[in-house]
């Protein structure tokens, strides 16, 4: 938990990143029975896995309200369910009874099938599962590895990420970086493979790093740090997500009845969920976040990660960024005769280029070709306005004023031109 102070002119007096704010899904709310996963569908509600009852419960997910036994028990040999996703085609994934993962109409819950079936690669002990950014399947199996699985068919492909000490795999996600991040619940770590070929890289949050104790459900928030749930310590830790380094007991243990956390998700709303399993409930917490400490939080800091960048802040004219969170850069003032173009001042050619003159492929040019000026036709062939920039004042160089018509052009020209006889 991280008590954040908030100078005047904040939105509020103080705030607390993590406090509890609410049971969002009260216990045994539609039959539930010890939740597993859990995920924000495409329709907003929330999806969860009930395991004892062998269903998927759905809450509506702005007031975590009851809707329906989504997909029933048993549906298509649904038994025990664990992690559970939406796939890129729409459709739900769920575990089942650890060695298989069977597929759900996203809007129906009918059951389609047996996406990958029992004991396929080796699967056994499964949890876990994530879509990876290449569109394939991955499960963590048994004691020592994950699978990958073609995502289009549900054939096996191989052991995507194995060895570095990695036991129990539980919780699975890619991360900011492309890696791909593995709760290791029985050495108390999280592990980073790499993203494309699975080779082993570090212990990432290493072997009990600020307490944690049997790791779970894992996710990067919206400031780009690492969330775990540490199960025998009811507690979701805080890490840095570019280092692993522990930054914070982000919900303290047993905040609002916490009790053996297993999924946790960001919701739509910026908030943390958390599925406190042996109270069969979904708890909720704030999930606003300072990280640059200026005092403004995510909800209206336009840029968390730089502490010049808050609503309010003095506003630097034509560098391209918004300072003030106001949507927009205040733009460098420009003299007469010129206008901004970036974050500079450029002469204004529709200024510039008035009375008997038009724009034409950045230049002025005459709109009236034949003119008499003392008794002669000027015929005009190019005019050219040649125009420098010093600093935000125009300097006119090589210049010569006509007349047009006459009529004295409040344009300025530099003229080459032939001169012929008037017959």
């Amino acid at each position: 938990m991280v008590l954040l102070l908030v100078p005047a002119g904040a939105q509020n007096a103080f705030a607390v990143a993590g406090d509890f704010i609410n049971v969002f899904v009260s216990a045994n709310s539609g039959g539930l029975d010890q939740p597993r996963g859990f995920v924000f569908g495409p329709d907003g509600n929330l999806y969860m896995s009930s395991r004892r009852t062998s269903e998927v419960l759905r809450y509506d997910g702005d007031s975590g309200a009851f809707i329906d036994d989504f997909v029933s028990a048993g549906s298509g040999g649904l038994s025990f369910p664990q992690g559970l996703v939406f796939g890129p085609d729409g459709n739900l994934y769920v575990v089942s009874d650890d060695v298989e993962v069977l597929r759900y109409n996203g809007d129906s819950g009918l059951f389609i099938d047996d996406f990958v079936s029992a004991g396929s690669g080796g699967l056994f002990g499964s949890t876990g599962l994530v879509f990876g950014p290449d569109g394939n399947l991955y499960v963590g199996s048994g004691i020592l590895e994950v699978l990958r699985y073609d995502g289009n068919s549900g054939v096996f492909k191989d052991v995507f990420a194995t060895g570095g000490g990695l036991d129990n795999p539980r919780g699975l996600v890619f991360g900011p970086d492309g890696n791909f991040y593995v709760s290791s619940s029985a050495t108390d770590e999280v592990l980073r493979y790499d993203g494309d070929s699975g080779l082993f890289i570090d212990d990432f949050v290493s072997a009990n790093s600020g307490g944690l104790n049997g790791p779970r459900g894992l996710v990067f928030g919206p400031d780009g740090n690492l969330y775990v749930s540490s199960l025998s310590t009811d507690q979701v830790l805080q890490y840095n997500g570019k280092t692993g380094a522990f930054l914070d007991d982000f919900v303290s243990a047993g905040s609002g009845g916490l009790n053996a956390p297993f999924g946790l998700i960001f919701g739509p709303d910026g908030n943390l969920y958390v599925g406190s399993s042996e109270t069969d409930q979904v708890l909720r917490y704030d999930g606003l976040f300072d990280s640059d400490k200026d005092g403004f939080f995510t909800d209206v800091d336009c840029n968390d990660f730089d502490d010049t960048i808050f609503p309010g802040a003095d506003e630097i004219p034509g560098d391209t960024i918004d300072q003030d969170c106001d949507g927009s850069d205040f733009p460098l003032f420009c003299g007469a005769g010129t206008t901004l173009a970036g974050n500079e001042c450029v002469p204004d050619l529709a200024f510039l280029c008035s009375g008997g003159s038009m724009i034409e492929n950045g230049i002025c040019v005459c709109q009236q070709l034949g003119s008499m000026i003392g008794g002669e036709l000027l015929e005009i062939n190019t005019v050219s306005l040649l125009v420098g920039a010093i600093g935000t004042n125009p300097v006119i160089t090589g210049l010569v004023g006509i007349t047009i018509a006459g009529v004295a052009a409040q344009a300025i020209w530099f003229v080459k031109s032939r001169k012929k006889k008037v017959e």
